[in-house]
């Protein structure tokens, strides 16, 4: 295989009827003009950490309303609370508590500044 470059092997197995596709590295296969035209990458705004870039879903390509963008998932820690206290049922001082003792991870909590 090292005999001939990739293009040259695609050419060759394509004229004998062989199935074939080039195998590309990460940089050329995102740098491709069905991922942009299929949106998937998607970049989101963090005023903590910048822009970040994500891959986006390719089954939800196809919508009616041209494939919004979905919500940025939140930091690490960004729902803690949100979670202790709406499914958990956990109290502001349990919370508390969990927080300051660093059991838990609280992205800009309300809770740890009372």
């Amino acid at each position: 295989l090292m005999t001939r470059s990739g293009e040259e092997w695609i050419e060759l197995f394509e004229a004998a009827g062989v199935p074939s596709a080039p195998v590309n590295p990460l940089d050329r296969a995102l740098d491709n003009e069905q991922v942009e035209a299929r949106r998937l990458i998607r970049e989101y705004e963090y005023p903590e950490v910048g822009t970040v870039k994500i891959v986006g879903n390719p089954i939800l390509n196809r919508t009616e309303n041209g494939n919004p963008d979905p919500e940025p998932a939140p930091l690490h820690g960004g729902d803690t609370e949100a979670i202790l206290r709406d499914l958990l049922h956990y109290k502001d001082e349990q919370i508390h508590t969990l927080i300051h003792s660093r059991v838990v991870i609280a992205v800009g909590s309300e809770v740890s500044k009372k």
